[in-house]
């Protein structure tokens, strides 16, 4: 039988990349299920049924300046399509 010789300074590092990497994996599985975990929470605290209403009511200023930028936008787009095309730019270059 043939004595095992040491192993390789490269089968070490191969051993500590996998293990360091292995860790390094739980360690971001524990911190993203711990994120979402607070994040849950916090958003069950905060939610609330009998403020939902008020909290979707938008100001008539803020709602009326909105349909005012909506009907310009499509005005917008609508004399965009109307106007004639400019003639295509000739080149300067005497080549």
């Amino acid at each position: 039988m043939r004595p095992r010789s040491p192993p390789s300074s490269s089968s070490k590092r191969a051993e500590l990349t996998l293990s360091n990497s292995s860790t390094s994996s739980r360690a971001d599985l524990l911190v993203n299920f711990s994120r979402e975990s607070v994040q849950n929470r916090l958003v069950a605290s905060l939610y609330k049924d009998s403020l939902f209403d008020e909290l979707l009511h938008e100001d008539e200023a803020l709602t009326a300046e909105r349909t005012r930028i909506q009907n310009l936008l499509r005005a917008y787009r609508e004399a965009f399509q109307v106007r004639p095309r400019p003639p295509p730019r000739r080149s300067h270059c005497l080549c």
